[in-house]
């Protein structure tokens, strides 16, 4: 880049006045004035003006490409202080402010509007207040400091989150889901603090969720609407997520969850499903052509816990169920429990209670490799079914063979 200096000053034995500063390079520009008194032990005072063109410094980061300009002016104040480092005899006081940042990494893009902000340096501590962007269909408001900048840094931020798009999150983030298009936003607070090492981190969010769902396959489908509150801490030197009292609901079903994920992951989450023939028509709205699923309803809750790692988890899960019509059969209850690992799926204490007669008792274990069921795998299975009437099976079966009566029957497959 073509770069330039201009200075103009004065000076005598008292002082040295700059009347004016002004460096070049390339699109950038740094223009500065001020005084320089008491040169055995120099005081100086000034103000700046800082204009940085992006574009120029495209190679510091070739895989991000950033566009748009950042202007920086305010006070500046100088005074040597004996046995102390430089930056605590350095005092600055400023603004910052941008019309339009973008950033072009990996195929997306993200902009940046209405940058304004102020910061001061004084003592070895940077504080910012009142920084706003907007972003992502939103506005970022954020507030920070970082301490003691010369020996281990103590910084911690505070950010609110106004109106963010989801569906401008999924695309910058390159997650658009293949069944469903998200549109909607999220509000919020996230915090964070560290000591040293960034690594050290240690952050918060509060956020809340107002969203809305739609079919990619059946476009013609009702927007399902999503609400949910999020509470999630990050522990950067454990590397844990705790999740506490965190909920996601959609008409007639709502998810909880709290605990622990990482390397020792004990995680709870909740399924209650108030009205499954409501939810099994929402699920096949998100589905593309094929067979419509079986008519249910009734209502069920699961409850499950996930433990280990992320790459291991281990489930186990209880399931139950009250007043279920399947395919036009009633049924008083069902129940199974459920525990599932990498190589290993087992359902054990199923029963299954009919409304008029019979009941059934059933297990089951597959193994598995790292989730997937091969051929050559093990299946043991185990049905112990006691006077159940054969037309609700055929129901159930959406079958109609001219065969009634009872049936009793115990099963074993391996």
């Amino acid at each position: 880049f073509s770069h330039s200096l201009r200075l103009k000053f004065g000076a005598t034995p008292e002082q040295l006045q700059v009347e004016s500063a002004m460096l070049r390079v390339g699109a950038s520009e740094a223009s500065l004035q001020g005084a320089v008194t008491n040169y055995s032990n120099p005081i100086a005072n000034g103000t700046y003006a800082i204009r940085i063109h992006t574009q120029d410094f495209a190679s510091m980061s070739p895989s991000a490409k950033a566009e748009g300009d950042v202007l920086l002016s305010g006070k500046l104040h100088y005074q040597a202080v004996a046995n102390e480092p430089a930056i605590r005899n350095v005092s600055i006081d400023g603004r910052i402010a941008s019309d339009l940042l973008r950033a072009a990494a990996s195929g997306r893009r993200v902009e940046l509007r209405n940058l304004q902000g102020e910061y001061r340096l004084a003592n070895g501590n940077l504080v910012l207040r009142n920084v706003a962007v907007e972003t992502l269909d939103g506005r970022i408001v954020a507030d920070g400091e970082m301490n003691r900048l010369d020996s281990t840094p103590d910084s911690r931020f505070h950010a609110s989150l106004q109106g963010i798009s989801l569906r401008e999150v999924q695309r910058t983030a390159g997650t658009q889901l293949s069944a469903a298009a998200i549109s909607g936003q999220i509000g919020g607070t996230a915090e964070a603090a560290w000591k040293g090492s960034i690594q050290n981190i240690r952050a918060r969010s509060d956020l809340s969720l107002r969203a809305e769902a739609s079919s990619t396959a059946n476009p013609k489908a009702e927007q399902v609407p999503v609400t949910g509150n999020v509470h999630a801490s990050y522990d950067g030197r454990r590397q844990t997520i705790h999740l506490q009292d965190t909920v996601i609901k959609v008409p007639t079903a709502t998810v909880t969850a709290q605990g622990t994920i990482s390397d020792r992951s004990s995680l709870q989450v909740q399924l209650v499903a108030n009205d499954l023939h409501q939810l099994e028509l929402l699920a096949a709205s998100f589905l593309a052509g094929g067979n419509p699923p079986p008519a249910v309803s009734g209502k069920a809750t699961v409850n499950a816990v996930v433990q280990g790692s992320l790459k291991k988890p281990s489930i186990s899960a209880q399931l139950n169920a009250q007043d279920l019509r399947v395919q036009g059969s009633e049924w008083k209850s069902a129940s199974l429990g459920l525990r599932a690992n990498p190589s290993e799926l087992n359902v054990d204490n199923g029963k299954l209670v009919n409304a008029q007669q019979g009941q059934a008792t059933f297990s089951a274990t597959v193994e598995l490799h790292n989730w997937v069921y091969q051929p050559s795998d093990r299946i043991q299975a185990r049905l112990n079914a006691q006077q159940f009437r054969i037309a609700d099976l055929q129901q159930v079966a959406n079958q109609h063979y001219p065969v009634s009566g009872v049936l009793n029957a115990k099963i074993a497959v391996n």
